[in-house]
């Protein structure tokens, strides 16, 4: 895997950790549809995307 796409990976699994706890609306199971949705590029608020 390139490092690029890790670095991507590990910003996308610190970013939904940040969504699981914040939201109390957001469970465990919805990994797959959030990661899914960062990969299609829908929009997410920018105060919970990485510096």
């Amino acid at each position: 895997m390139p490092a690029d796409a890790d670095q991507t990976l590990r910003q996308l699994r610190d970013l939904c950790d940040v969504l699981f706890k914040r939201d109390k609306n957001v469970r465990r199971y919805d990994t797959m549809f959030l990661l899914d949705n960062v990969k299609t590029g829908s929009a997410l608020p920018s105060e919970l995307l990485p510096p």
